[in-house]
């Protein structure tokens, strides 16, 4: 992944802050409208609402990264096709069996909700990492597109309501709701700062983000928009002047670890 870097002559002062002009009220707007309006949490249209958006915002963003990279358009479509159709099938699945109270406590001898998460997973995983056109779209999409995608994190808000509204305890809603809000929040700024391509930019987002995530729920965090954790293979890491080469026996004695006294 690539980051597109914006020289800061160009950019106006304080620019990452003030997406919060319109982040918080959305926010606060939202939270009121759940607290506010039982009929709304009756009818789930809040969480639909959200599925919704956050799977056509990664459709949209696949395919627009697929677009930054040397494939064709039938290679771009059919990679498209084959993340996008998976990931909506498991989705429709997911969302149907739970509507229908599969995950339910008691409701099957095993628990299906572990099974739900971690199968996924454990199965797509491995594809995606064997995968060299999902390596050339990581290496085309810019690194602050996944930074600011965590902005839908602000429906997180929606804990905050329901523990108000006395549906679920404080010891679990407080600081789920207070951490995806705040990473919801400075998902923007964080990115934009980190667009600017500057010391002090790249500073504001990793600073952003660690300050804001270690409120969120104990789940596994998302770490792939940091270089450092992609997954690279080795001939992709190295000088190519490097690759395969053969030390002779001089260097070989020299890069050798000493022998013990």
């Amino acid at each position: 992944m690539t980051t597109d870097v914006v020289p800061a002559a160009v950019v106006p002062p304080h620019p990452a802050w003030r997406s919060l002009l319109w982040t918080i009220p959305f926010t606060v707007l939202w939270t009121w409208a759940i607290y506010s309006l039982p009929v709304l949490l009756e009818s789930g249209l809040p969480a639909l609402a959200v599925r919704l958006m956050v799977h056509g915002l990664i459709a949209l963003g696949l395919w627009l990264g697929l677009e930054r990279t040397d494939l064709t358009s039938d290679q771009r479509r059919t990679t498209w096709l084959a993340i996008m159709v998976p990931f909506t099938l498991w989705a429709a699945v997911a969302w149907t069996a739970a509507i229908n109270g599969v995950f339910r406590m008691g409701a099957f001898p095993l628990p299906l909700l572990p099974s739900a998460i971690f199968l996924p997973v454990i199965i797509g995983a491995p594809l995606l990492l064997l995968s060299k056109r999902v390596g050339q779209l990581l290496d085309a999409m810019p690194t602050t597109w996944l930074v600011a995608l965590q902005l839908y994190r602000v429906f997180g808000s929606q804990w905050l309501a329901y523990w108000l509204r006395g549906l679920l305890p404080g010891l679990w809603a407080l600081p789920a709701g207070t951490g995806d809000v705040l990473t919801g929040l400075f998902a923007v700024p964080a990115a934009i700062a980190l667009a600017t391509g500057t010391a002090e930019g790249r500073k504001a987002a990793i600073l952003s983000r660690l300050g804001n995530d270690h409120l969120a729920r104990p789940v596994p965090t998302d770490r792939s928009e940091y270089p450092e954790h992609r997954h690279r293979w080795l001939s992709q890491c190295v000088d190519p002047c490097f690759r395969r080469a053969v030390l002779d026996p001089a260097a070989r004695a020299v890069a050798a670890p000493a022998a013990p006294p």
